[in-house]
């Protein structure tokens, strides 16, 4: 692929975030000081590129604080800031003259491989959004209002159509890539931009301490004060401050090693400013990765010049035995009874396992996790969360993107830590003394990606920009040890010839231009066709907290027992639903059952007396945002018995709380109002 076509191609990538910028600065509902920040960014960015970048490596992870210094809720100042760079870059598309002429950067590359899987995901994301609009069709008017909402409103709307949530993870292939880009145009960059990740970093943890002290955007010492022992101010999940934290806290330790005088205070400053704030977000799955991978990665570097029989013997038996630490701390953590979260995590993973089942290969679209996420998960974590996200990101990807879809977005990450490692390995196996910041780098990067296993700070993109500028950073570094030592070694002409052939822009075949239009064209069509079967609830037990056995009557009508936690699924049309209610533990206890009942995770009846005889309960419920297909009604019941203690002469041992007759619709709407959604991914 020739340069003249690649520029053509990332001009024409560039039209649609430059129309949602334009449609912003015209828009009277978008605030001043984005306004301001867009025009400024894009304007740094045309003349310096490099300085764009740094400005965003220090803005964009305090957007949300930043939006919420200025009073304004849902709007995500964080993305507006990212296009605002993006798209020129895009649009630049070249290197400043140098010596009077235009040259091709030499310097580190991601592998081709890993460009052509991320083409091939953003098509897999563009298609499934096509399929998740169609399903739009069956509502009268809500793909129009949702598109149009989309579009004048892109940074304060949550969408259905998924375009916005695809929209955040190609932005960070955009962010790992002109990364590198810049990196080889300007080396220096390479010890600027940690610096700025430093700086936000530092911010950050700033802003968590004196929220400590109640200092801060009102709306943000709000949140807080629903918490009350956890601080992050900068973004609303903590488990993903802690993520990031721990990012920066490696390269910060990383570079202090590296460094010395002034600068070394510097790194040390940052390096205990990020502890702090992951202190103070008190993110366990973050305090593991860094109690996992920090002593690892110091114990790396101190035995580069061991024997490599020595070294493995023990770098491998620490390893085995943080792991080991980590899983049983992970067991109890999980099994603590006093930690609110016990037995959610594995609830979610099951849960996230039936939405794969629904549609393995291809997911079930960009955003649907979140939103369709009553049809699978648990009784308790329905009548907990309503809605929620997997916990687990890789889950999640799996589940959105489908098997297919994880593997391809794998492919992008394996590419560029895999130049990282293959940086560090080349040094170690050499007995060179370990690069610092390479180490840092990488090791931050491996920490972050840990966190995912129980949480999803990627979908926050505030953090996720910090991740993916890091990312960037790591490999352009591997990349750049892989370049020098090819370079020192290219003494013969073959090997002079192997250097060159490195530096150079990979060549495309046509064998290779071939396969990837083939896979092109099967990513953009086979997605939309697999959404076209519908996604139902899930009717087991395990979710609907019922037992579906034959239980005959109480007092003429039919009914299920629920266990604590019970659902009723009522189609979406459904406002004004009656649900028959009977408690026999009342007849037992002579006290009534206490019975909450819950949807979408608000309630929508509270401390409901559930006496031994039958009570319609009346429930009015909220519209669900299409495609969705049902409302769930979640019942809590503060007292549950065994079956047989409340039949005489039963045998039957099973947990039981209230039982529930047929539901009776007493109201039905087909209307669709779109919903505000909030600033960032919900925690």
């Amino acid at each position: 692929m020739s340069r003249q076509t690649l520029l053509v191609l990332r001009r024409l990538l560039s039209i649609l975030p430059a129309v949602f910028l334009l449609v912003a600065l015209a828009s009277a509902d978008t605030p001043l000081l984005a306004k301001l920040l867009v025009v400024a960014i894009s304007g740094v960015t045309l003349w310096n590129p490099a300085a764009g970048l740094l400005g965003i490596a220090v803005l964009a992870p305090l957007g949300a604080f930043l939006v919420a210094l200025d009073g304004v809720v849902h709007f995500r100042l964080t993305e507006i800031i990212l296009l605002a760079f993006i798209t020129p870059w895009l649009m630049r598309g070249q290197r400043p003259e140098v010596g009077g002429r235009r040259e091709h950067a030499e310097g580190p590359r991601l592998p081709r491989y890993a460009w052509v899987a991320a083409w091939w995901f953003s098509v897999l994301l563009a298609s499934l959004c096509v399929g998740l609009c169609r399903q739009l069709l069956r509502w009268p008017d809500a793909l129009r209002i949702d598109l149009g909402v989309v579009l004048f409103n892109y940074f304060g709307y949550g969408d259905p159509t998924g375009i916005s949530d695809a929209a955040r993870m190609l932005e960070g292939f955009a962010l790992a890539g002109a990364a590198m880009e810049l990196i080889r145009w300007k080396p220096s960059l390479a010890r600027s931009l940690p610096a700025a990740l430093a700086v936000s970093a530092m911010l950050a943890a700033l802003t968590s301490v004196l929220l400590m002290f109640g200092i801060g955007p009102q709306q943000v010492i709000t949140r807080e004060a629903t918490i009350g022992y956890r601080f992050a101010a900068h973004v609303l999940d903590l488990n993903a401050a802690g993520s990031h934290f721990v990012l920066v806290l490696c390269l910060a330790l990383g570079i202090a090693m590296r460094e010395n005088g002034r600068r070394r205070a510097f790194w040390i400053a940052a390096a205990a400013a990020c502890a702090a704030g992951l202190w103070l977000s008190r993110s366990r799955s973050a305090e593991a990765a860094a109690g996992l991978v920090i002593p690892f990665a110091f114990l790396w570097a101190m035995t580069t010049t061991w024997a490599r029989a020595r070294r493995v013997a023990v770098i491998g038996g620490v390893l085995a035995v943080l792991i080991l630490f980590g899983i049983a701390r992970g067991w109890q953590v999980e099994h603590d009874p006093t930690y609110r979260g016990a037995g959610f995590r594995s609830q979610f993973v099951m849960s996230s396992f039936r939405v794969i089942g629904t549609h393995p290969y291809l997911g079930i679209g960009p955003g649907r996790y979140f939103r369709d996420a009553p049809n699978f998960l648990s009784p308790q974590l329905a009548w907990t969360y309503g809605s929620e996200n997997a916990h687990n990101y890789y889950l999640q990807v799996t589940t959105e993107e489908g098997i297919i879809g994880f593997f391809v977005y794998a492919a992008f990450f394996v590419g560029a830590a895999g130049l990282a490692f293959r940086g560090l390995l080349r040094r170690s196996a050499e007995g060179a003394k370990a690069d610092w910041r390479l180490l840092g780098a990488t090791a931050g990067i491996v920490a972050f990606l840990g966190t995912c296993l129980v949480g999803h700070p990627l979908l926050v993109p505030e953090v996720a920009t910090a991740f993916f500028l890091q990312l960037g950073l790591a490999a352009a570094l591997g990349g750049s040890v892989l370049l020098s030592r090819d370079a020192r070694s290219a003494e013969a002409p073959r090997s002079a010839q192997a250097s060159r052939s490195v530096q150079a822009p990979p060549s495309w075949s046509a064998s290779l231009q071939a396969s990837v239009i083939i896979g092109t064209i099967a990513f953009a069509v086979l997605p939309a066709w697999t959404l076209e079967k519908p996604l139902v609830p899930v009717h087991l037990e395990e979710v609907d907290g019922m037992y579906y056995g034959d239980e005959g009557t109480a007092e003429g009508v039919p009914f299920h027992w629920t266990r604590e936690y019970g659902t009723v699924f009522v189609p979406a049309a459904v406002r004004t639903v009656d649900i028959p209610l009977r408690s026999p533990i009342a007849a037992v206890t002579k006290q009534p059952t206490l019975v909450e009942i819950r949807s979408g995770g608000r309630t929508v009846v509270e401390n409901v007396l559930v006496g031994e005889h039958w009570q319609d309960v009346r429930i009015n419920l909220p519209s669900p945002e299409p495609p969705l297909q049902i409302s769930r009604i979640s019942l809590r019941s503060n007292q549950t018995a065994r079956a047989a203690e409340l039949i005489p002469g039963s045998s039957d041992e099973r947990v039981v709380g209230v039982q529930v007759g047929d539901y009776k619709i007493i109201r039905s709407s087909w209307e669709f109002v779109p919903k505000p959604a909030s600033a960032q991914a919900p925690p």
